[in-house]
């Protein structure tokens, strides 16, 4: 699993992150856990994915990481109680679940994925991620 991209520096001054931990399986997709640190806290945000590779666009006064078309997750709250120690975690079970159908994910598919969210002080009061890129296994 690999980062790439660019971050947005959040209003407080914080580099908001995206890392994963266990493994991307399909045969256990709640061992795999997409988390973002160092958000804004208490700032509704969403994890977006694509198949299609890699993307550096302007995006929101930040960089868009990944490539169109992009599928959105559910809005969840940041969380925390000082400077920038929100968090939002995403499973492969969410990721495979999605509501709105989603992409046909199988092994060997690669999947691109960055977080939103709402930094309502920022100057187009967004927050970004940098991208995060993993393989899907069996």
């Amino acid at each position: 699993n690999q980062g790439y991209c660019t971050s947005l520096i959040s209003s407080s001054g914080c580099e908001p992150s995206v890392s994963s931990s266990g493994a991307p399986s399909l045969t256990n997709p709640a061992g795999f856990i997409i988390t973002a640190r160092n958000i804004e806290t208490g700032q509704n945000g969403l994890m977006f994915y694509g198949a299609t590779g890699k993307e550096n666009l302007p995006f929101f006064g930040g960089t868009l990481c990944v490539g169109a078309p992009l599928y959105r997750m559910q809005i969840k709250d940041s969380g925390g109680t000082g400077t920038c120690d929100g968090v939002y975690n995403y499973t492969l079970t969410e990721v495979l679940a999605h509501p709105d159908g989603g992409l046909v994910i199988g092994a060997g598919s690669v999947i691109n994925c960055q977080m939103w969210y709402r930094d309502p002080p920022a100057p187009l009061t967004v927050g970004l991620t940098h991208g995060l890129e993993f393989t899907i296994c069996l």
